[in-house]
């Protein structure tokens, strides 16, 4: 996934103080929190929104989302309409 975002894993997936979320794009703006699972079905946490929202800082927070071979981007309503902007 970091590399669809030119971007790097963060240390410890996250658990350290200084470098929070799964990963970071390359760009620096965007950081994202990652969940995955092959069952049929995921239920979207409210406190994975918070959590990425918190420790964006200044970043754009997304969820990364991989159910099986799917796999789509959450983002607030701002961004996408920024990334609809330049699409």
């Amino acid at each position: 996934m970091a590399s669809a975002v030119r971007g790097r894993r963060t240390l410890g997936s996250g658990n350290l103080p200084f470098d929070k979320g799964d990963v970071v794009s390359g760009n620096r703006k965007w950081r994202i929190e990652c969940k995955r699972t092959d069952k049929d079905r995921m239920t979207i946490e409210r406190k994975w929104l918070i959590k990425i929202m918190k420790e964006s800082r200044g970043q754009i927070p997304a969820l990364n989302i991989q159910i099986g071979d799917l796999e789509f981007y959450l983002v607030r309503p701002d961004e996408f309409g920024y990334i609809y902007e330049k699409a």
